[in-house]
């Protein structure tokens, strides 16, 4: 697989429009997949797919959005070719039309803006890439930050405030011991109003990393479309992750959870008490990964 990527890719409409993209390969055969890479890496593994189907050899595929290359390239990193998410392949950003996104999920899918994996590292996703401008800046700067003129504005929330800074949480300052803090309420939620549209694959998220107390244990994630109507993408009941040495945790969201994305609004909301028994929200980072969409 070096060299190359291939997605899955079932919905006809998305495949029709990558397949016009230049270093892509539309591969009909089941499963339906998408290659993308160097052009002798993408025929090299076209024509392996072809003999495995032919000898009837399956191809093992893990069951996820993405597969990586075997050498994989972080997103954004100076040293990686890539590291501008091959800027000259994406349009640049529409303006946000207020809270609604007037079309419907087929029109919304045919317009694919950029695809950010997860490869393994929680601060490298699609908030690091608008903080980088699309990846056309190898500098990051804290997209909550921004003008709100800004296409790459991002726009958090919170359901109320006792410590911290809330623009933190997507800062990418994590390993600095930043973090945010609501009220030991119930339901305590913290928000992240994106700029384009997102099918999300992963997420991220980190706790204080130089506390102990009140880690998360029990919340759930919700998206929206207008920021009033909710999904809910993943239940955590008593879940332990973030216990780890960097209180970093990354998870998978499922294809069914997806059904209705992309969203443009995401929800952390607090349901049970965290491990010291309180109902504090504490994160020091809040990431996601996916396909994003223009709002053409």
């Amino acid at each position: 697989m070096k060299g190359v990527k291939f997605f899955l890719c079932p919905d006809r409409v998305i495949l029709d429009q990558v397949s016009q993209v230049n270093l892509c390969k539309f591969d009909s055969t089941s499963p339906t997949v998408v290659f993308v890479g160097t052009p002798d890496a993408v025929e090299e593994q076209s024509r392996k797919r072809n003999v495995y189907k032919s000898t009837k050899v399956p191809l093992k595929v893990e069951d996820t959005s993405f597969l990586e290359d075997a050498t994989p390239q972080k997103i954004g990193s100076p040293s990686s070719t890539s590291s501008k998410f091959e800027a000259s392949r994406f349009t640049s950003s529409p303006r946000r039309n207020g809270n609604d996104i007037s079309r419907s999920n087929i029109n919304a899918r045919s317009n694919i803006k950029a695809v950010v994996p997860f490869e393994g590292e929680e601060e490298k996703g699609v908030l690091f890439y608008f903080g980088t401008k699309a990846g056309r800046s190898l500098d990051f700067a804290n997209p909550a930050l921004f003008s709100p003129d800004d296409p790459y504005l991002v726009v958090l929330r919170a359901s109320s405030r006792i410590e911290g800074d809330l623009a933190s949480l997507v800062g990418n300052t994590h390993h600095e011991g930043t973090f945010f803090e609501t009220d030991s309420l119930l339901s305590s939620w913290v928000s992240v109003e994106l700029p384009l549209p997102l099918a999300p694959s992963h997420y991220s998220l980190g706790y204080f990393i130089n506390g102990q107390d009140h880690v998360p244990r029990n919340w759930v994630l919700q998206a929206s479309k207008d920021n009033l109507s909710w999904t809910t993408l993943k239940v955590h009941e008593n879940d332990s992750s973030l216990n780890n040495e960097m209180h970093l945790a990354t998870w998978r969201i499922s294809d069914q959870a997806n059904a209705n994305s992309p969203y443009r609004y995401f929800k952390i909301t607090q349901t049970g008490p965290s491990s010291s028994g309180t109902l504090f929200l504490v994160l020091s980072l809040i990431e996601f990964y996916g396909t994003l969409y223009d709002e053409k």
